[in-house]
């Protein structure tokens, strides 16, 4: 995981900056991959099972988990559910870059360009086969986007260090002439102050 954060940083600096922002952590408790937003747990057994490009793709996946929000974005909303719509939401962006995520990664045209809460909203009417077992896939037995630390005003600190944090990435790869056409999207979607209209 140490070098396919190198690649990423050499190869795909707006991943690469961004998984610079947390630490690697082995846990026998994590089926695959999972993150907090602080850490990135990695359950080795599962990983010794990757290609190096599946590798890098895991990284990628997880910290465009963080650079969004997702750990502190839940709710109230069934975690299962939340973690189908967090990965439907990012994963086509893992494509978009041309990064390869272990089989059964979850895809569904609809949702492209979609946020998490959108595509939750959603899921009932969303044709999702249940993949084979993967990163982030509810067949792997395990969910990768942990609830993070703190709630409120402590939550949205932290989902405002992250868009920061994306900003940052984002400047990086301009600086070295690889920021790709998709990201302004979503740095847009991962910088955009969030309202509940709802409750307004």
């Amino acid at each position: 995981l140490r070098a396919a954060r190198t690649e990423l940083v050499l190869g795909q600096p707006f991943f690469g900056v961004l998984a610079l922002s947390v630490e690697l952590r082995e846990s026998d408790a994590i089926p695959t991959a999972a993150t907090d937003g602080k850490e990135i747990l990695f359950n080795s057994a599962f990983m010794g099972t990757l290609s190096q490009e599946e590798l890098i793709g895991v990284m990628a996946h997880e910290v465009l988990h963080c650079g969004n929000g997702h750990p502190w974005r839940r709710d109230e909303r069934d975690m299962d559910g939340w973690n189908v719509a967090c990965d439907l939401a990012i994963n086509p962006i893992i494509r978009a870059a041309g990064l390869t995520l272990p089989k059964g990664a979850l895809f569904n045209r609809k949702t492209e360009g979609k946020s998490a809460e959108w595509i939750y909203d959603r899921l009932p009417t969303l044709q999702i086969q249940a993949p084979e077992a993967g990163v982030g896939t509810p067949s792997a037995g395990g969910d990768d986007v942990l609830d993070g630390d703190g709630d409120g005003s402590e939550a949205k600190a932290q989902i405002a260090e992250w868009a920061e944090r994306v900003k940052q990435a984002a400047e990086a790869a301009q600086a070295y002439g690889k920021l790709p056409v998709w990201c302004e999207r979503f740095i847009d979607q991962a910088t955009r102050p969030r309202i509940d209209w709802r409750a307004m």
